[in-house]
């Protein structure tokens, strides 16, 4: 080999170890083909039109749905386009901001997601709802209410939903 073949094989084989000792260094779940994990979401109180309520974390209230059991979401399809579900990525986790005072969980809905509970009830979104601070879903169809701080579901509206329309029920679904 000439002297200008052994520096390019000596460059080479330097850049090369170099490359390796790098990915080494590389955080795992980062780079090309691996994701980050996913990052814990804070479940807030805020004030709302019908009284404090728990906030995801676009500060949107949030509703629980009295079908619901403890642990299982029933509301699906044409129900969680108008009521989207707190959902989160899988993995995540969840914890609980000032003034939250029950249990958080998540848990996996039928279709595979993951949905935020709070003392075992999941958690809720309202299509109509604008902005922060609206809960024009509170008493709708006298089964979803904000999701009370203290853990309390189920209160009777205090002005009979907000003016928000009320669903009827028919053949085992609503009608939103």
């Amino acid at each position: 080999r000439t002297e200008p073949d052994m520096r390019r094989a000596t460059r080479t084989t330097t850049l090369a170890a170099a490359v390796v000792l790098l990915a080494g260094c590389a955080p795992s779940g980062g780079g090309a083909g691996g994701s980050a994990s996913p990052e814990a979401i804070t479940v807030e109180v805020a004030e709302t039109d019908e009284g404090p309520s728990l906030v995801g974390t676009d500060g949107r209230t949030l509703y629980i749905f009295t079908q619901d059991t403890d642990g299982t979401s029933t509301c699906y399809e044409d129900c969680a386009a108008a009521w989207p579900p707190f959902e989160v990525e899988a993995g995540a986790t969840v914890e609980a901001g000032e003034g939250v005072t029950g249990e958080l969980d998540i848990i996996e809905r039928d279709d595979g997601s993951s949905q935020v509970t709070y003392e075992g009830m999941p958690l809720y979104f309202y299509a109509a709802d604008a902005e922060p601070g609206d809960a024009t879903g509170h008493g709708v169809g006298d089964v979803w209410f904000i999701a009370s701080p203290e853990g309390q579901s189920g209160a009777e509206p205090t002005d009979g939903g907000g003016g928000a329309p009320t669903p009827t029920y028919s053949d085992g679904e609503y009608d939103y």
